[in-house]
């Protein structure tokens, strides 16, 4: 037993005295506790001491100074990520003060030498500010002015105030501009509006004149006949003059390579886009063909932008009841964006023949989507 007691003494003490060696380098208290605890446990320190004294330390004494020393090292060593943060806090608080006060002399190094330059050249830089205020570049006044307002040049604050109020004056002259535009604007839309009043009070009274020649025409049924063919007739009449049935257009190719055919019609319903495109307005549904280029499928609105890159965009179309289906749709040649070209125009255009209503949806930039309807019967192309 009394080996085995020398076995762990030497063991442990020789590991605190490790450990001691090892902390001296990071925190000396530390480092010299563990190596007071090495030196009570290594059996042959004990010896040597008692032979220099002749006293012999208690082991219940040893124990409680070794814990003492044990817990005393970890207490501290708990203590010494706070006195390491602290440090590095400090450190860093140093880094910041001292490159504060560098940027702060640099500044006033900076300044001194703006003041000096501008002192050794305020004739010319002057006169380079007096120069572009008569030429109206106020921004480089505003500019000039403001490198060297650290001078606190009177003449120089007096060309920046100059060049501030007329950039003041041409902004208010922009928005009193704009003001002028919307209200032109809302002028045309209100006239716009006031037409449409007027056809649909022409449509009314269409409607009126047709019942009344409807109930007239009660008393035969051939008269009832005629009279329900003539305001067919006149519906579809007034439909076309409007644009909201087909209508056909033939027009000579300029290089002599044929005839251009052209369908087109107007969608029933109408809407508005906002600012700067608001207004009612509806859109056009064209079926072309080229002697050349074959068949094409082109829609277009009065004014705003299609959602459409230039790897072309998606439009949904439905015909009558059947399914909705995708369509990849592209710009125009000349990039107008408000006009896109249909593909599987040959797709397109038998679906459209056998149709009586066409509901086209299309993206636009900044307003969302609308849905087109086109009351698409009897095409005869």
């Amino acid at each position: 037993m009394k080996h085995v007691y020398t076995a762990l003494n030497w063991i442990f003490g020789v590991l605190f005295l490790l450990i001691g060696l090892i902390f001296l380098f990071a925190s000396t208290f530390v480092g010299i506790t563990f190596i007071i605890i090495a030196l009570l446990l290594i059996p042959s320190v004990r010896n040597f001491a008692y032979s220099k004294t002749k006293k012999e330390i208690p082991f219940n004494t040893r124990a409680i100074v070794i814990f003492v020393l044990f817990m005393s090292s970890l207490i501290f060593i708990a203590q010494i990520p706070k006195y390491e943060s602290q440090k590095i806090a400090e450190q860093e608080a140093q880094l910041q003060a001292e490159k504060a006060a560098k940027i702060a002399q640099k500044a006033k190094i900076e300044r001194q030498k703006t003041i000096d330059y501008f002192n050794a050249n305020s004739d010319k830089i002057l006169s380079d500010a007096r120069s572009a205020l008569n030429l109206g570049e106020y921004k480089e006044v505003i500019s000039l002015s403001s490198k060297y307002s650290v001078t606190e040049n009177k003449e120089l604050k007096e060309l920046n105030s100059k060049a501030q109020d007329e950039m003041a004056a041409i902004e208010k002259a922009k928005k009193e501009a704009q003001k002028k535009a919307q209200d032109e604007m809302a002028a045309i839309e209100k006239a716009k509006k006031e037409a449409q009043k007027k056809a649909q009070d022409e449509m009314a009274a269409i409607e009126k004149a047709q019942k009344e020649a409807h109930e007239e025409a009660k008393k035969t049924k051939l008269a009832a006949a005629a009279v329900a063919a003539a305001a067919t007739a006149e519906q579809e009449k007034l439909k076309k003059a409007q644009g909201l049935s087909w209508n056909y257009i033939d027009s000579q190719d300029k290089m002599g390579r044929g005839t251009i055919k052209t369908a087109y019609i107007y969608s029933i319903n109408t809407f508005n886009f906002e600012f700067p495109y608001q207004g009612e307005q509806r859109a056009t549904l064209r079926i072309r063909v080229h002697p050349k280029l074959n068949k094409d499928v082109i829609l277009s609105i009065e004014q705003g932008i299609f959602q459409c890159d230039f790897n072309g965009c998606t439009v949904t179309v439905r015909f009558d009841k059947d399914q909705a289906k995708n369509f990849r749709a592209v710009r125009s040649a000349d990039n107008d964006t408000t006009t896109v070209f249909i593909k599987k125009s040959a797709s397109f255009y038998s679906a459209a023949k056998q149709s009586k209503k066409i509901y086209i949806e299309a993206t636009f930039y900044q307003q969302g989507t609308r849905v087109f309807e086109f009351d698409s019967a009897d095409l005869k192309f």
